[in-house]
């Protein structure tokens, strides 16, 4: 096992350290190490950006790209303010992939595959209570996606949660946030719009 990858898997676990993960969204939301914060690289202002949101705090960069390129151009906006990095991780986490390190990705499930699956998921949807008005799932939890935070003491590891929200932005969000959190955890493509859109059946709050 690469002993300084473990190492940095331990900080990061800790707290002591913070992953900087600079590919695209949908690069971040493929895989990336958990409670990662997906700062995508661009030449306007990047490093200041990152420098602001640390805003002084007593942590150990871990920096995410992948590419070498990217790599040096972050490295270098990054140490222009000051900041080190501990590690440069450039490989599209391949490695880290291939130490069998933790990896949080987003799960996506269409919505009649879910239909066909109701009784291996547990459907929690993050509207708020107005919008349910529109349709649920039958047998959903609302948790608003302000709350969802609050869940992760709540829900049991060994379920399947299937997240939906309107438009499927919101549970996108959500269905990370507890993947990072080790949950099976996936976001129903398109929300409720494209449950309603396949005419899959919904329920109303009484």
């Amino acid at each position: 096992m690469n002993s300084k990858l473990a190492e940095i898997n331990e900080k990061v676990a800790s707290g002591e350290a913070v992953v900087i993960d600079t590919r695209t969204a949908r690069e971040f939301s493929r895989a990336h190490i958990p409670s990662s914060v997906s700062a995508p690289y661009n030449s306007w202002g990047w490093g200041k950006a990152v420098s602001d949101w640390l805003n002084g705090q007593d942590l150990q960069v871990v920096l995410v790209s992948n590419n070498s390129v990217v790599s040096d151009k972050a490295l270098n906006e990054l140490k222009a303010h000051k900041i080190e990095p501990i590690i440069a991780i450039s490989d599209d986490l391949k490695e880290w992939a291939d130490e069998n390190l933790p990896i949080a990705r987003l799960i996506e499930i269409e919505p009649d595959v879910l239909e066909s699956e109701m009784e291996e998921w547990e459907i929690i949807d993050v509207r708020e209570p107005y919008e349910l008005n529109y349709g649920m799932i039958e047998g959903a939890k609302n948790v608003p996606m302000s709350d969802v935070q609050n869940l992760v003491n709540s829900l049991d590891r060994s379920k399947k949660y299937a997240i939906v929200c309107a438009h499927g932005n919101r549970s996108e969000a959500a269905a990370l946030y507890l993947s990072d959190n080790g949950f099976h955890a996936a976001t129903v493509v398109g929300g409720m719009a494209n449950w309603i859109n396949k005419s899959l059946p919904v329920v109303y709050p009484e």
